[in-house]
C-alpha cells in the first residue's frame, strides 16, 4: 500500500523501526480516501473503514496505554504507544523542526516510569505533574 509513501518523514529524526509520518499530508491523504466511500466523522475513527472499504484490511483501533480506550490519537513519547490526548501532556525531549507536533508523554509514563523528566514538560503543566504523582 502505497497510499501514504510520500507522507513518510525522512529526516534527521527518520527511524526504520520507528518511522514517522507528515501529518498535514498523512491527514489529507486520509480525507481524501474517507471522502470517496462518503465517511463522515473524526478522521481517526472513520480511517478504520476507509481502509477496510478500500482494501479490505481490518485495523483494530488503536487503544490508549493509560485507560485503554479506542481510537488514541496521539503515541507516548516513552512508551511508544497509543495516548489520548485527555491521557497525556506535550512533552520536550527534542528539539523537533517545527512541522512536527509536540512529543506527548503518557499520565501512564508520568506515574510509572523512571524515564520521565519532568523539567521536559512545560511549567503550566507541573501541577498535573504533581497530581498525578500524589494519586501514585
Amino acid at each position: 500500500m502505497n497510499l501514504f509513501s510520500d507522507s513518510l518523514y525522512m529526516g534527521p529524526f527518520s527511524s526504520q523501526s520507528h518511522p514517522h509520518w507528515w501529518n498535514d499530508p498523512f491527514i489529507r491523504k486520509a480525507m481524501q480516501l474517507t471522502l470517496a466511500h462518503d465517511l463522515r466523522g473524526p478522521i481517526h475513527k472513520t480511517f478504520r473503514d476507509a481502509i477496510y472499504k478500500e482494501y479490505d484490511i481490518e485495523l483494530e483501533p488503536s487503544r490508549c496505554i493509560y485507560d485503554n480506550s479506542t481510537y488514541a490519537n496521539y503515541v507516548c513519547y516513552i512508551y511508544r504507544e497509543p495516548v489520548q490526548a485527555s491521557n497525556s501532556l506535550p512533552y520536550y525531549p527534542d528539539n523537533r523542526p517545527s512541522g512536527m507536533e509536540p512529543a506527548r508523554v503518557s499520565f501512564r509514563a508520568i506515574r510509572e516510569s523512571n524515564k520521565f523528566d519532568e523539567l521536559l514538560v512545560a511549567d503550566s503543566d507541573l501541577p498535573t505533574v504533581e497530581r498525578l504523582w500524589d494519586e501514585a
